[in-house]
């Protein structure tokens, strides 16, 4: 098994044994002011004064551990400590999961990890993801996320602001 592996199982074994005592809530975060956070925020498809997110991903919090399931361009899909994710960030927002769904969204969204960042963003490839993909497919994988079509990207893509307006629609509620 190679490290990366070893360090996953060891991160996901003891959830298996917790599913009953696990929350997880989808996380939205503006990023720090950099040139690419600054882009992702100009492409939202909000009003200049309503945009909030620049990235997403699923905090799981466990009786020992607190960590966020999230899609990066330099790592792919990680599980990162929560204090880490928050560092990066200048504002977060959790949405809780509905009563029942924690287990099922951790487990969809655990099996990504180790899995390639999309740097075209694709949502149709198969074996890569980005965050907001990540994310929805776990949460709802046959609703009809809002994407639209951003200029040099060949597939519509799903925004962390589009995505934060339509979690409340399908019971992921403000925490």
């Amino acid at each position: 098994m190679r490290r990366r592996d070893l360090l996953f199982a060891g991160l996901l074994a003891p959830l298996a044994a917790h599913t009953s005592a696990m929350h997880a809530a989808a996380v939205l975060r503006l990023g720090l002011d950099d040139a690419v956070t600054r882009a992702i925020a100009a492409h939202s498809p909000l009003p200049p004064e309503q945009r909030r997110f620049t990235h997403a991903g699923l905090l799981v919090r466990t009786a020992t551990r607190e960590f966020v399931i999230h899609a990066t361009p330099d790592a792919g899909v990680v599980a990162q400590d929560w204090g880490e994710f928050c560092g990066h960030s200048r504002d977060t927002a959790l949405f809780a999961a509905p009563p029942g769904e924690a287990a099922r969204v951790v487990a969809r969204c655990a099996a990504w990890l180790g899995k390639p960042f999309s740097r075209r963003l694709l949502w149709s490839a198969p074996g890569e993801t980005y965050c907001t993909r990540l994310l929805a497919e776990a949460i709802a994988p046959e609703y009809p996320w809002p994407r639209m079509r951003v200029l040099f990207y060949p597939d519509p893509v799903l925004h962390p602001d589009a995505l934060a307006e339509k979690l409340p629609q399908l019971g992921w509620q403000p925490a």
